[in-house]
């Protein structure tokens, strides 16, 4: 569990970090370094999790579809970041209006919320 805590902060962190570039409270170059080292750090907690997920997967059904919950909200987590990069790329070049834009942030944002929610309460 204090893998997964560490990587949900990591998470955080790089949200907190998107947002503050987006408003312009942190340079390009910074960003881009910190997100290099917390995707690092990232990597280095996924490798020490996974024999840990394959022991609990061994070791109890019940274990093994918490296990399957958790990644597959991480996985809609990381798809919906995906998509929020697309929606901000087609609103910049105007293929999309503004109304739509925030529509389609504010949906995502629902369900990365709700996908969070399931990776903390498992």
């Amino acid at each position: 569990m204090e893998l997964y805590d560490g990587r949900t902060a990591l998470r955080l962190e790089l949200d907190r970090m998107s947002q503050d570039l987006a408003r312009g409270a942190l340079n390009k170059h910074e960003y881009r370094r910190r997100r290099k080292t917390i995707e690092y750090r990232m990597a280095e907690l996924d490798k020490a999790l996974q024999p840990l997920k394959e022991d609990l997967k061994a070791s109890h059904a019940r274990y093994g579809e918490m296990i399957m919950r958790m990644e597959k909200a991480e996985a809609e987590i990381d798809a919906n970041r995906l998509g929020e990069e697309h929606f901000k790329t087609q609103y910049r070049s105007g293929k999309m209006s503004k109304e739509a834009y925030e529509r389609a942030l504010n949906d995502l944002n629902k369900r990365i919320e709700k996908a969070r929610e399931l990776v903390e309460t498992s």
